[in-house]
């Protein structure tokens, strides 16, 4: 016998999935750009920033425990050397949009890639 939906018809029963998140980094440090956003670092990895497109949504972890959706202005470049320990280390700034403060995104703050 066929399953039931929920609805009473017989067919496919589709279990939801959960939206799968992908942890991006942690936050090391904020700075503003006037005109662009935060650029929120130490950033992606170079495969990370060869994926993630303007306008994607990452989600912030405060270490509050608040969470807000965000959405993302561009991948700096040139990478942030400063963060850089070996070459394959490399890391991208990623520049955040919005009417945001740095003070509200903390050293911390976990960054979540939504739908990844």
């Amino acid at each position: 016998m066929r399953p039931k939906r929920a609805d009473g018809a017989f067919g496919e029963i589709k279990i939801a999935e959960p939206n799968v998140k992908r942890h991006l980094f942690s936050v090391g440090e904020v700075w503003r750009i006037w005109g662009k956003g935060l650029i929120l670092g130490p950033g992606v990895s170079a495969d990370d920033a060869m994926t993630i497109t303007r306008g994607s949504e990452v989600e912030l972890w405060r270490p509050d425990g608040t969470v807000e959706v965000v959405e993302i202005y561009a991948i700096e470049y040139p990478p942030s050397v400063k963060w850089v320990s070996k070459p394959e280390d490399v890391r991208y700034g990623v520049i955040i949009s919005g009417d945001i403060a740095p003070s509200e995104v903390p050293v911390g703050t976990e960054v979540y890639l939504r739908d990844a």
